[in-house]
């Protein structure tokens, strides 16, 4: 679960604008007791629409 974890976040990292990663960089990918939070599915499609990205391209990425 934790690789997959860090797949997610690091494949929206490599698609979002430097405004995007701001708002990636914040509290959401941790709760406040440390648990893992995955990124919700709004997030990634509102990064996916941000830099043109297709969910296949998204699904690319995740396998590289």
């Amino acid at each position: 679960m934790e690789n997959e974890y860090l797949k997610l976040w690091a494949t929206l990292e490599r698609l979002a604008s430097p405004t995007e990663l701001a708002k990636l960089q914040s509290k959401k990918r941790y709760d406040s007791d440390g648990t893992p939070r995955f990124p919700s599915m709004e997030l990634i499609s509102k990064t996916l629409h941000v830099s043109g990205s297709s969910w296949a391209e998204f699904a690319e990425l995740m396998d590289s």
